[in-house]
């Protein structure tokens, strides 16, 4: 069962490899990767829309996520599963972002953006969360692209992000509705 899941991973990304996308493409991907990447851009976002906003809830909730998702990913899952990414097993590939040294099972990034939508998605009535669901589906898809990630390394991201973000929306709403009893009583 392995091999073949490791057989479908190495022909997803030799299948992509050997597409030629337009350059447009490739700086999209590129850029989505990288703004995920940065944790000040998440923390410029949840500063807006907490200052912007009358409902803090979603901002707070959105940062817990991506705490939680960046220390399950970054130092739980992936020093225990150890998966080497795809450019350190599948020679010659045409790499279009500088190699990293963690490994690859699950994708740090699509977990953490999935996480932060999720939540942000459940938690606020905001039109903006349409957007972070796109954007967390971009950067799910520009780990692949980029081939840094193997697909199930992204949809293992995707099942825990959105595991994260369900877990802190409910438990942010439990968390509300006791408040808002506590007050009335």
């Amino acid at each position: 069962m392995l091999t073949a899941i490791d057989s479908f991973d190495k022909s997803i990304i030799r299948w992509v490899d050997s597409i030629s996308f337009p350059p447009v493409i490739d700086s999209l991907f590129q850029l989505v990767s990288r703004i995920a990447y940065e944790v000040a851009i998440w923390l410029v976002f949840a500063a807006i829309v907490f200052v912007f906003t009358r409902n803090k809830i979603p901002a707070i909730a959105m940062v817990c996520s991506l705490i939680i998702a960046f220390v399950l990913v970054q130092d739980v899952i992936k020093p225990l599963i150890e998966r080497p990414r795809p450019y350190n097993v599948i020679e010659n590939l045409n790499l279009l972002v500088a190699t990293r040294d963690t490994s690859s099972f699950p994708s740090g990034h699509t977990t953490g953006a999935v996480a932060a939508a999720v939540t942000f998605f459940r938690l606020s009535k905001s039109n903006l969360r349409y957007g972070l669901i796109v954007f967390a589906w971009l950067v799910a898809v520009s780990r692949v692209y980029l081939k840094m990630h193997y697909v199930t390394d992204v949809l293992a991201g995707i099942a825990l992000g959105f595991g994260i973000g369900l877990l802190v929306s409910l438990l942010v709403r439990k968390w509300l509705e006791r408040y808002r009893r506590s007050r009335h009583a």
